[in-house]
């Protein structure tokens, strides 16, 4: 690619849903990375519960320093010659703070064949409850309000990630996918505990930069 961005650290999220063979879904992530960084990898597990109570594994792991770089340069070296000019040229409108948000296909991936870019929208919260809740327990709220709303196929869509969480303050900042921001909006309008406890979250501002968010809310 002709930019040359340095990367500070890569998220990857992947769902492996009961339909599927988990051990393919993460060969599939595998298929991304460099392989003499492979063995140095490993995936937290999340269990789930999808729109007809069927169980839905999330997969999570922070990729940082020379493992982030050289799996981002693996992944630009597996795309086409007209989609690296065409990232190549925007691949710094979409990176803040060396992140860059692409959304790849678990099948294509599994093919070793990649990849798709996705523009994304910040959403800055506020969790109305006389309680405090852990990042973890507030996350869970989330998705599984996503998944019982929307489905599986709903929920791989949206792209949601946390950004930043203040437990005392009661705050949250999380990124979904510019076309699933309204899906978000009503998946956190329908909370309304926050595991056993009573809750409501509030939208405060959306923008499509964090940068731009933070400015917004000051």
């Amino acid at each position: 690619m002709a930019s040359k961005a340095p990367i500070a650290y890569i998220d990857i999220r992947v769902f492996a849903h009961a339909t599927e063979d988990a051990e393919k879904v993460l060969k599939a992530v595998y298929n991304t990375l460099p392989e003499a960084f492979i063995n140095m990898v490993s995936f937290k597990k999340r269990s789930l519960t999808g729109h007809h109570g069927n169980p839905i594994i999330l997969f999570e792991t922070k990729l940082k320093g020379e493992i982030a770089q050289k799996s981002f340069e693996k992944l630009s070296s597996s795309l086409g010659s007209l989609d690296k000019e065409q990232l190549g040229s925007e691949i710094r409108q979409h990176i803040e703070k060396g992140n860059l948000y692409i959304r790849l296909d678990k099948q294509l991936a599994y093919l070793k064949r990649l990849l798709k870019k996705v523009k994304r929208r910040y959403l800055a919260l506020a969790i109305d409850s006389p309680e405090t809740f852990e990042a973890k327990e507030f996350m869970d709220a989330v998705w599984n309000a996503v998944l019982k709303l929307y489905g599986e196929y709903g929920a791989s869509k949206t792209g949601l990630t946390l950004i930043s969480y203040d437990k005392e303050k009661r705050f949250a900042i999380i990124r979904a996918s510019h076309k699933a921001v309204e899906v978000v909006r009503a998946t956190l309008a329908s909370i309304t505990k926050i595991g056993d406890k009573p809750a409501a979250i509030h939208v405060m501002k959306i923008s499509g930069t964090l940068r731009a968010l933070h400015k917004r809310m000051t």
